[in-house]
């Protein structure tokens, strides 16, 4: 009875663990030789790899002036006296809430049309669109691979890929959401640290110092504008206010928005200060070789022992198939050996 059994019904029936265990004993030249094949993948792939280098820079609270509140500075401190009571952070002076705004405002789209003006960083980011000698942006041609993706959104009936335009505020905003994180430690909101990723690590400095830079300058002329539209108010009221407590109060009021428009107009850091300039780090965000070549070398490590166990299972039936006998001879013998 035993010897008509069919041979994969009773390999079939080993345990899996066992199976396994002496499919590497018999083919453990395969199974290593399949992980030096994913070894050379790895080495190959990262030939013309793309490196991609973090740079960080830290920015922080400007540190406070007499009369830079602007007023309101007691009751922001009584507010956030009250919110710390609930664990709650909220910034208690003005200082703070305009280093909030800042950190708020570094990816949003208004500061990325500020920064798209600078044409130095734009020709850096997409010089592939540009032509020097005619100083234009001009749409590079479409590949096959783009050509394809956007013929398999059609049939998917996915939203079409929007129409090519030249490089403006949305491709820098898009650049930042991609590129840029902002960490802030809950328990330190006066500190900020940005981290920019790029293939090259003279730009990521230069776009930082800009990015921050204009941030603030943004900040400061709405700080200004604001300002300067109180003191003319203030001082109108004054020439119509006869009632010497109201003339007081409006001449303090007056005094507190003409410091505050003198700190502003001082050319000092407005928001947000930097704590920390930029710097590159020496080792590449992506790819990381390492995990590269560990990545690679697994799979073909498993690819092989696949193929091992799946051969050791069905040879029988391999060798006995009709259109395996016919495949060439180094396709064969793999197959049933």
């Amino acid at each position: 009875m035993s010897s008509s059994l069919n041979p994969d019904m009773t390999v079939s029936k080993m345990p899996i663990l066992k199976e396994l265990e002496l499919v590497a004993k018999q083919s453990w030249r395969l199974i290593l030789g399949c992980a030096a094949f994913g070894f050379v993948i790895a080495a190959l792939s990262l030939q013309g790899a793309i490196y991609t280098y973090p740079v960080e820079m830290q920015v922080t609270t400007v540190q406070s002036t007499s009369g830079s509140g602007g007023g309101g500075g007691r009751s922001l401190s009584q507010l956030s006296g009250l919110a710390s009571l609930a664990n709650i952070s909220m910034p208690s002076t003005q200082n703070e809430i305009q280093f909030q705004l800042f950190v708020e405002s570094l990816l949003s789209r208004d500061l990325a049309n500020d920064i798209a003006k600078n044409q130095d960083i734009m020709v850096a980011l997409y010089g592939n669109q540009w032509d020097p000698i005619t100083q234009t942006w001009f749409e590079p041609p479409i590949s096959t691979a783009a050509q394809a993706k956007h013929w398999l959104r059609g049939v998917l009936g996915l939203a079409p890929t929007l129409p090519w335009h030249a490089p403006n505020g949305e491709n820098i905003q898009s650049f930042l959401s991609d590129n840029l994180r902002v960490n802030q430690d809950p328990r330190k909101t006066y500190m900020v640290t940005l981290t920019l990723t790029s293939n090259s690590r003279d730009f990521s400095v230069r776009f930082l110092n800009l990015l921050v830079q204009t941030a603030d300058e943004r900040l400061r002329q709405k700080a200004l504008e604001r300002a300067r539209v109180y003191i003319s108010y203030l001082t109108a009221k004054l020439n119509t206010v006869t009632v010497a407590e109201h003339r007081d109060a409006l001449t303090q009021a007056l005094g507190e928005q003409e410091r505050y428009a003198m700190v502003a107009s001082s050319g000092k850091p407005f928001a947000a200060e930097v704590f920390q300039s930029p710097w590159a780090s020496n080792l590449p965000a992506s790819p990381s070789p390492r995990q590269a070549f560990l990545i690679w070398m697994i799979l073909g490590a498993l690819a092989g022992t696949t193929f091992a166990f799946l051969r050791h299972r069905y040879r029988d039936r391999l060798q006995r198939s009709a259109w395996v006998q016919r495949l060439p001879g180094f396709i064969r013998r793999p197959l049933t050996s």
